[in-house]
């Protein structure tokens, strides 16, 4: 059983399922088996490729074939017994799904080998190449984003994520000789660092008040002086002689075993910038998808120190941020123009009739002008019909707050009363939350697109005589028989 959510993204309700990690989806098989032949095996070295990754996934179809043929004795050697050889399917991005096609394989070939028939029921997945991509291209007729997103008909695949690597390097290295030259005329000196401490000390000041410690410098004064240290020439030099050496250290990441910066390290960033993610959000990832691997190596003995410093690539993550988002906004072109025309729009239902501050007949506090700026109680919420299946998408981000309620009870194991605090969450329905509300339009509208996708795709494939289909969003797997039936069932309904 499957839920839809307000977009219209299906999620499956039990706890084990599909959507799950690598080593769950690779226990799925199909009731249904089919004929595991000559003609259509190919689709086997497909998902062989898919799973396994680390670029081999990017091969174009005639390709898939002569990769199963470079690596055919470890590939039946995995399919044969996995223990002996985890070395090999264990380097796969996705290790167990990467195994069980090994397997398939294995025994394909092996019952051939005996002049027997072997049917399979493994579900082979074939996945968009960054669907949020390519809804945007597609919606703007973006001729360059679609062929980087392989909605075009010339046989090389492209890589979009690779395209954003290339280009965030490309940017590393004009930064590195840009800093260089900046520093070779204006150095870095002593006092420069003796500022540095002395704003530190400013900030971490502590006097007592009421017996307990609060810090000096608070509200205005405390910004005043952060931003007269961030426009300051102290600041700006130690800037680029921090952001020179994160590139010297991110150099040698490139060329590191563990961990290197590289293609898996971005695609996170580029997956979700069509999601309205941007440099907070891609240092977030960065430190969670790479930075706290580095620090777990460096736990386990694997790595003598963390490549980035005594910071654990704190400061690393956001200058990497501010040049990834940098570089996709150059390569993903169709991204901010289309995320910006849904934001525009958004914007004007949600300030409809929005009443100022200024407009109040009685004086406002901060606090209640800080309201008025914030939510609208004649906003309209962002709602529409999808496209083919009339789903309906809406939004409704509201005013919420939290009530504090004390209660008050006898306590039988201590035999005393005792107090308690309980939160409720109110919801103030009339009340719209304007920023929210932009910021979130434009991946919701992303998501119901790709939403739409799927369900047309299903229906379609349906209407084709199809009846076994495994979808993880953008995402589709059927029995190998039925492989070239869903893949143009997915490209007439996207068009």
């Amino acid at each position: 059983p499957h839920n839809c959510d307000n977009r219209g993204r299906i999620y499956h309700i039990n706890d084990f399922g599909h959507h799950d990690t690598d080593y769950i989806r690779a226990m799925f098989s199909f009731a249904a088996e089919w004929e595991v032949t000559q003609d259509n095996i190919a689709w086997l070295y497909l998902q062989l490729a898919n799973t396994y990754g680390n670029k081999m996934d990017k091969l174009t179809v005639d390709l898939h074939q002569d990769f199963y043929e470079n690596n055919k004795e470890a590939i039946l050697a995995c399919g044969e017994n996995f223990r002996n050889s985890f070395d090999v399917w264990s380097d796969a991005d996705d290790s167990f799904q990467f195994l069980a096609a090994c397997r398939e394989i294995y025994l394909a070939e092996t019952a051939w080998a005996k002049g027997e028939t072997y049917y399979s029921g493994l579900p082979i997945a074939v996945d968009a190449s960054q669907s949020g991509v390519q809804h945007l291209a597609l919606s703007l007729l973006h001729e360059d984003n679609c062929k980087r997103v392989n909605l075009s008909n010339i046989e090389q695949r492209h890589d979009i994520y690779d395209d954003c690597l290339v280009y965030a390097k490309h940017l590393f290295q004009g930064h590195k000789a840009q800093r260089q030259l900046w520093l070779s005329n204006d150095p870095v000196t002593e006092a420069d660092r003796r500022a540095a401490d002395e704003h530190q000390r400013k900030l971490d000041e502590l006097h007592e008040v009421n017996g307990k410690k609060r810090l000096v410098l608070t509200g205005a004064d405390r910004r005043a002086v952060k931003r007269r240290w961030r426009n300051s020439g102290q600041r700006r030099r130690l800037q680029w002689e921090k952001e020179l050496q994160i590139i010297e250290q991110l150099e040698k990441q490139m060329e590191a075993e563990v961990l290197p910066y590289g293609r898996k390290v971005i695609k996170r960033n580029v997956m979700t910038y069509c999601y309205s993610s941007r440099q907070y959000g891609f240092a977030n990832q960065l430190r969670s998808d790479w930075m706290d691997k580095l620090s777990e190596k460096v736990r386990q003995g694997k790595l003598a120190e963390h490549p980035f410093g005594s910071d654990r690539g704190f400061a690393a993550s956001i200058y990497i941020a501010s040049v990834h988002e940098e570089a996709i906004e150059e390569i993903v072109k169709c991204a901010e123009i289309g995320m910006k025309f849904i934001q525009d729009v958004t914007s004007i239902l949600a300030r409809h009739r929005m009443p100022k501050p200024s407009d109040s007949a009685v004086p406002l506090t901060d606090d209640e002008k800080k309201e008025m700026k914030t939510y609208n109680p004649n906003g309209i919420h962002l709602r529409f019909l999808t496209p083919e299946m009339n789903f309906p998408m809406y939004q409704n981000y509201i005013k919420e707050t939290t009530k504090d309620q004390e209660l008050t009870f006898y306590d039988k194991p201590i035999k005393d009363w005792r107090k308690e605090w309980l939160s409720t969450h109110v919801e103030h329905p009339d009340q719209l939350w304007v920023e929210k509300s932009i910021n979130a339009c434009a991946p919701n509208i992303v998501h119901a697109m790709d939403a739409t996708h799927l369900m047309m795709t299903v229906l379609e494939c349906k209407k084709q005589g199809i009846e076994d289909i495994m979808v993880v969003h953008d995402s589709f797997a059927c029995g190998i028989g039925d492989m070239v039936t869903l893949s143009e069932a997915l490209r007439n309904t996207l068009v």
